[in-house]
Order: structure tokens, then C-alpha cells, then sequence
């Protein structure tokens, strides 16, 4: 994939659907909190008690569902992917004992399951993209991710 041949902008994610969902979710949990203290401090009304165990599975079931939903395109509203960017050594980098292979930096560091234990670790700048617009966000981040044996192995021989 030529790079090249994708614009920059500075945001490339819609948040419309985002910010809709957090409202709903605080109008829930408002709902929800206000109708538990109305009925645990005014014990005779009975409409609170079943106001807020309808908010509260309510809430969960957008907080799954706001988790798991994909970001889209603010253009097209396609939805987006990640691309790896040629890596470039900045000076974070270059303070790590490491070795650049292509797009990729491997260092030894703390990270993963066990963050006390340092292990190989294969670093990448990955930023989001809309193939349909051809459109890049102009940031990127790091993205930490476990390398291949295939990859230890060819490493350790250098």
C-alpha cells in the first residue's frame, strides 16, 4: 500500500455517535442514582424502585454495546482501519537498547502480561485510516505488540 497517495487530516474518527451514547448513558445513571436515593430515603414510593432497575441493565447493555462498536469515518462513515507508518527513530527510540528491522523497532522492555518481567517486544507506528476516502489521520502512535519466534529468533542472530 502506497502511502503516498493518502491525504492527512487531523482527525479522521467520528464522535457523533460517541457523544450520543455518553448522553444516554449519563441520563441512565443520573436515573439510575437519583431513583436509589429517592426510594432508599423516601421508602413508600414504589415507582423509583422499578425506575432504577430499568436504567441499570439499561446502562450496562450501552456500556457493551459503546465498547464493542467500531470507529467510523466523520467523511464517509466507513468504518476505519489501522496501517502501519515507516517507523522513525525519535529519541525515545534511540535511548532503548534495540534494533530497527523495517517498519518495526525490537527492544527488550516491561510490558505485557507479567510487567515486572522485561521480554522482546516488536514496536510499530500505527495510525488510523479510511481506505474509501484515502484519507490517514496525521499522528500516529506506538503500538506495542509481542513478535513471532520467527522474528526472536532472527533477532537474537544479529
Amino acid at each position: 500500500m502506497d502511502l503516498n497517495t493518502y491525504n492527512q487530516v487531523a482527525a479522521l474518527s467520528s464522535n457523533r455517535l460517541r457523544a450520543l451514547l455518553s448522553i444516554v448513558c449519563s441520563g441512565l445513571l443520573i436515573i439510575a442514582v437519583s431513583s436509589a436515593v429517592v426510594f432508599t430515603v423516601l421508602d413508600t414510593f414504589k415507582g423509583y424502585k422499578l425506575a432504577a432497575l430499568i436504567a441499570v441493565p439499561l446502562l450496562l447493555i450501552l456500556l457493551f454495546f459503546s465498547r464493542r462498536q467500531g470507529q467510523h469515518c466523520q467523511f464517509c462513515h466507513h468504518s476505519l482501519s489501522y496501517i502501519t507508518r515507516p517507523m522513525l527513530l525519535t529519541q525515545k527510540l534511540l535511548a532503548k537498547e534495540g534494533i530497527k528491522q523495517g517498519d518495526y523497532f525490537y527492544t527488550r522492555c516491561y510490558w505485557g502480561v507479567l510487567p515486572f518481567k522485561k521480554r522482546w517486544v516488536k514496536i510499530s507506528n500505527r495510525t488510523l485510516a479510511c481506505h474509501h476516502c484515502r484519507l490517514t489521520e496525521h499522528h500516529s502512535r506506538e503500538h506495542y505488540q509481542q513478535p513471532m519466534a520467527e522474528e526472536l529468533a532472527a533477532i537474537k542472530h544479529l
